[in-house]
């Protein structure tokens, strides 16, 4: 995953736009992401233009962070550190290491589980997403998962997240370099 060191913003349009694919109701998940520039790349490989995010990446980033911040309460920072500073962790402090290879393993396969679930959708709601829905209705969508979300974080005691969360719009410029 290549967004290891997500800013606060960052964290919370992943939550969404994981949200917005993990539920098996939306069908306006793919247009949506389309909309906020994330793109789907061909065998893996990252998309040409600067502008462009890869889709899993993202929706990755979200899985992670539902399972860290929902699920376990904490630990984003341990489950989204980058393999070389996980193997540095190593040599400063094995017992942290072991703790955290622990959260780690289990986020990795929370998403591999997530991601098995995700992706054949994402088939069935591209080709959907040709429909091109009405504005009313993206916005509908967004602002129902965007509120879900912000009741979620809320339940576990995030109310800056839950806040920031709720000030989120669906736009181009969420995923600008200054985001």
């Amino acid at each position: 995953m290549a967004i290891f060191n997500a800013k606060p913003k960052e964290k919370l349009l992943g939550l969404i736009v994981f949200n917005l694919f993990k539920d098996t109701k939306c069908q306006d998940a793919y247009h949506i992401s389309s909309i906020l520039g994330l793109t789907l790349s061909e065998n893996g490989s990252s998309p040409e233009k600067a502008n462009h995010f890869e889709l899993k990446e993202w929706i990755e980033l979200g899985s992670k962070v539902n399972f860290a911040w929902l699920e376990e309460q904490g630990h984003l920072e341990d489950t989204l550190m980058s393999t070389h500073d996980f193997g540095k962790l190593r040599s400063i402090d094995q017992e942290l290491h072991q703790k955290t290879k622990l959260i780690r393993d289990r986020a990795g396969k929370r998403w591999s589980s997530d991601w098995k679930q995700i992706e054949p959708r994402i088939v069935v709601l591209k080709q959907l997403s040709v429909l091109k829905p009405r504005e009313e209705y993206l916005e509908n969508t967004w602002k129902a998962t965007l509120y879900s979300c912000a009741r979620s974080l809320q339940q576990v005691n995030m109310q800056v997240e839950s806040e920031k969360i709720q000030e989120l719009r669906l736009e181009k410029q969420f995923f600008t370099p200054d985001t």
